[in-house]
């Protein structure tokens, strides 16, 4: 199975990257506006509503539709594995939803000082007839999490 990843030093302190990443909002204001990013709906573990920073065992039910081309592509997102210390931390989500028919995130973040190193790492396979075809999707995973880091760093250089 192919491996993403992505490091990068964010011009902020750990804390305001980890609270940025914690909470759904930052995922909203990483998504590229063409991606049409809907949130369906958030709850944790026992079915309950969440707003705020995203608990362990969270589930995620969102829609992204490219460009608005086709139909929307539904995405399952669930928070495995949550760990956070005084100077790094890390989530783990799992996503089910075509194209992929494995992606798992790992998002990682320790403290440099003033900085903070973040790294992401996707194990991800696409589905069927184009799981040939998965390594092809580094370019584009690079393109995009260049993307994502270069926002996050001017998002949180304006707050």
């Amino acid at each position: 199975m192919p491996i993403f990843t992505k490091s990068s030093r964010i011009i902020s302190p750990f804390e305001d990257v980890w609270n940025f990443h914690s909470n759904i909002a930052g995922l909203e204001q990483l998504t590229p506006p063409w991606m049409n990013l809907k949130i369906e709906s958030i709850v944790d573990s026992k079915g309950n509503q969440i707003q705020g920073n995203l608990p362990k065992g969270a589930k995620i039910v969102a829609t992204i539709q490219p460009f608005k081309i086709g139909s929307p592509i539904v995405w399952n997102v669930t928070i495995l594995e949550i760990d956070e210390k005084s100077n790094s931390a890390f989530f783990r989500d799992d996503v089910s939803g075509k194209p992929f028919q494995r992606w798992i995130h790992t998002h990682s973040f320790s403290s440099q000082g003033d900085h903070t190193i973040l790294t992401d790492k996707v194990e991800y396979n696409l589905g069927g007839f184009l799981s040939p075809f998965s390594l092809f999707c580094y370019p584009l995973f690079w393109v995009m999490f260049t993307m994502r880091h270069y926002q996050l760093n001017k998002l949180l250089q304006e707050s």
